[in-house]
């Protein structure tokens, strides 16, 4: 651009003639271009003068109804940020005036709780207009939020001054459910950016001009305001979330202009402030006194669950499935709330629900069927502690269905160990060669199950007992240097296969260490001590193992050289 001057001169004459595009074509010429302190003050001019006529375009065509076109909004974009800021106003109190009056005006179809579906029906279709008029508007303006927002200030009003507490419950709970559908819907436009995230700061200066909530109310007659508002120049207040969820609501219904000068700091260390806002959900608040009723209704399904233990899914009894299925929708419905109340009441008949359920098992007295209810017992144990974990915030909940958990628990896995021992009794024979055997029988009744379906837990606990038993049958033989070696080698080659299946192998390192004692000669009193100490981990009884000794010749030297250790390690150790 060899003479920006006479371009620069050009553009207010465009604009008078109405040509917008030639007016549009020199300032992108301009936008990137070094220009002279002479030629930027001729530019913030003649950007004046479009304005000027940019303004009185938008008050006609606001006022005739007509749509503001999109260049000659990317023209505004262009010019000084206090004109923008003026357009912006303009444009959003005239279109937000006309259009919340159009569906306030259109709104007479809600005459009774009931009808409140049928005026979101209303809204949202009007809302599709306002979206398709705000399309060329920058999305930063979020001129459909604002909609939105006053949209729901009017219903608000009407609900709270002709319906709150007047209404049946099949009445309350369809309210309430197109109260919930339409909040996810639709007030995400506002108040993912505005309310009370508008202002975000770590502090401020001590002339910054900003208002401050005193939690007193200064008077019954001044009680719609619910708060006094000052002017703030101290540091940076605290401001509670309830103080601000409460009064600033009752603010914003008090005069719509409010809105524009509230402004409230917070720490730097706050959460999500998109979470901040409990505005988006004002309609849904308005009903949660009585959300006894609706969280009642949600749990009318779960009475229809039948209990059949003969119908398993993944090696759960299905009818569990399907119990904590619905519980799933049912937290989707009572998570909206964000409501320590509705979330105790879920909470309440959650476990209400659960211990019908549990007091209708029978302990079955078959393997497959105790696997299976052990399965599903574990399963409900850790979706309930989920299900407790994802409401820890809002309160904590003690379920009383936890007790009968854990009976039922203790019987299936004696049911279990009973069944096991019958057949390791009946497959694993032999008392020092029983590898081959009790491989056997692991890979029959423990590793040829779903590993998918079933919890690694069970895996674990079915294998220490088939090893419990070995274990037992070890500790009862006469042991010698010779048999322990073999017997070692015994166990060895059943951890190599357990391995092949479980990270951790189970009681098998405590039956090595076992057997290791007994490899030590007795020849040398001394010497066999220290080993039981090394090996001992305070678990076994010296006791026990000099009585399992096949020669008992060396048990009285044994022993005294036990005592004679224990005494010395006492006397190092010195008083506790």
């Amino acid at each position: 651009m060899k003479n920006p001057i006479k371009r620069i001169q050009k553009i207010a004459e465009y604009a008078k003639k109405n040509d917008f595009v030639k007016v549009l074509e020199v300032l992108n010429a301009l936008e990137f271009k070094e220009l002279t302190f002479k030629e930027e003050s001729d530019l913030m001019c003649a950007k004046e003068k479009v304005f000027n006529v940019l303004r009185y375009d938008f008050k006609r065509a606001l006022c005739t109804g007509k749509i503001i076109e999109k260049m000659k909004v990317d023209i505004l974009l262009k010019m000084k940020e206090e004109n923008i800021e003026e357009a912006k106003q303009l444009i959003k109190n005239a279109t937000l005036r006309r259009y919340v009056l159009d569906f306030q005006s259109k709104n007479l179809v809600l005459k009774n709780l009931p009808s409140i579906q049928q005026t979101f029906t209303n809204l949202i279709e009007l809302f599709e207009k306002v979206k398709y008029f705000y399309s060329r508007f920058p999305k930063d303006w979020n001129l459909q939020g604002d909609f939105i927002f006053y949209s729901i200030l009017h219903i608000k009003e009407i609900l709270f001054g002709a319906y709150i507490g007047k209404w049946t419950n099949e009445e309350y709970i369809s309210a309430l459910r197109s109260i919930i559908n339409f909040e996810r819907k639709c007030t995400k436009y506002h108040f993912k950016k505005d309310c009370c995230t508008e202002k975000l700061t770590d502090d401020f200066e001590k002339n910054d001009k900003t208002i401050k909530l005193e939690e007193k109310v200064p008077d019954e007659k001044k009680h719609k305001l619910a708060t006094q508002i000052v002017k703030y120049n101290g540091k940076c207040p605290h401001v509670s979330k309830n103080m601000i969820i409460f009064e600033k609501d009752q603010i914003l219904t008090k005069h719509r202009n409010v809105k524009t000068n509230f402004i409230v700091l917070y720490h730097k260390n706050n959460k999500s402030l998109s979470d901040f806002c409990k505005h988006k959900k004002m309609l849904s608040f308005l009903l949660l006194p009585d959300i006894e009723i609706f969280i009642t209704n949600l749990f009318e399904p779960i009475n229809k669950i039948k209990i059949c233990f003969k119908t398993h899914e993944m090696h759960l009894i299905k009818s569990f499935v399907d119990f904590f299925g619905q519980i799933g929708l049912i937290l989707a419905q009572v998570q909206h709330f964000e409501d320590s109340k509705a979330y105790k009441l879920f909470l309440e008949s959650f476990d209400s629900f659960l211990i019908e359920f549990l007091d209708c098992i029978q302990i079955s007295q078959k393997y497959k069927d105790l696997l299976i209810l052990l399965n599903t017992l574990n399963f409900i144990e850790h979706t309930t502690n989920d299900l407790i974990e994802k409401t820890s915030k809002f309160l904590t909940f003690q379920p009383t269905s936890k007790t009968k958990l854990r009976s039922l628990e203790k019987k299936t896995c004696q049911g279990i160990e009973k069944c096991l021992k019958l057949q390791f009794k009946h497959y694993v024979k032999e008392k020092t060669n029983f590898s081959s055997q009790m491989c056997n029988l692991l890979n029959k009744e423990v590793f040829s199950l779903d590993r998918i379906e079933i919890d690694e837990s069970i895996f674990i606990f079915l294998t220490e007992t088939l090893l419990s038993f070995q274990f037992n049958r070890i500790i009862n033989l006469s042991m010698n240097p010779k048999q322990a070696e073999i017997l070692i080698m015994e166990v060895v080659e059943v951890k190599s296969f357990i391995a092949n299946s479980l990270k951790k192998v189970p009681l098998v390192d405590l039956m090595v260490n076992y057997l290791k004692i007994f490899i030590c000669t007795i020849e040398d009193p001394a010497n066999f001590v220290e080993c039981f100490n090394h090996l001992n981990q305070d678990i076994f009884s010296f006791q026990n193992i000099v009585d399992a000794l096949e020669d008992t010749s060396k048990n009285d030297k044994l022993l005294a050289e036990y005592k004679k250790q224990q005494n010395k390690l006492v006397k190092y150790e010195g008083p506790v």
